[in-house]
């Protein structure tokens, strides 16, 4: 009788253990998570900031119970495809105030219960690397809220993303609006040509912006 008493008070002292040591580990380190609700399963709101790379969080240890997830002002430039695929339950995403140029054809690849994505203040390239975006929120139930924003090219900054038409976002913008990207290149090389003749001086001028552009529109790693 006694040993049984003796096990009994062990597993509950296990059990208590557990749920304390999971209590602590529940939020994500540069994070910090609401309950939604309790049961069955903890549901969490969880917002993170100050973190150097999304690695750092580890959302994995949490990835059935977040339906919330905000990872606004961190200034993020690039998002790996998989980061949230197993965040199944996921319902709302904010990426907002980041400085999102692209996003990854991935990036949503597993969030089967998403109904809310914000990517606004983010300076999106509205080019064709951005047309599966516009297909995508054209066709899901998935909000769009409040709405993404194209940061260039100039002809279609400050356009609301979903309002846009498929040919729209295409990548054989004119040389004079691809400049416009890099405002010092853009009046360098303005500068360099007025009161001048097209001579071998504009077209090294002309090199160097050029080279200044491609750097700009490389995907930022």
């Amino acid at each position: 009788m006694m040993w049984d008493v003796r096990r009994c008070l062990w597993w509950l002292i296990t059990l208590l253990c557990t749920r304390v040591i999971q209590c602590q580990v529940l939020c994500p380190k540069f994070c910090s998570c609401t309950k939604v609700r309790a049961r069955p399963i903890d549901l969490l709101k969880v917002k993170c900031e100050e973190f150097t790379s999304l690695h750092d969080l580890h959302l994995d240890v949490i990835s059935l119970e977040i339906v919330h997830l905000n990872l606004s002002k961190n200034r993020l430039k690039f998002i790996e495809g998989s980061t949230f695929s197993n965040l199944t339950n996921l319902k709302r995403l904010d990426l907002s105030d980041n400085k999102l140029k692209a996003v990854n054809t991935d990036i949503l690849q597993g969030l089967e219960n998403l109904e809310k994505l914000d990517l606004s203040g983010n300076p999106l390239v509205c080019d064709c690397q951005l047309s599966w975006l516009l297909l995508w929120a054209v066709n899901t139930s998935v909000k769009l809220s409040p709405p993404a924003r194209c940061g260039s090219p100039p002809p279609l900054r400050g356009q609301p993303l979903r309002k846009l038409q498929h040919s729209e976002l295409h990548c054989d913008w004119p040389v004079s609006a691809l400049l416009e990207l890099i405002p010092n290149v853009n009046q360098l090389v303005k500068h360099s040509l007025r009161g001048y003749e097209t001579n071998s001086c504009c077209l090294i001028w002309l090199s160097f912006a050029f080279l200044g552009l491609w750097t700009e529109l490389m995907p930022s790693m």
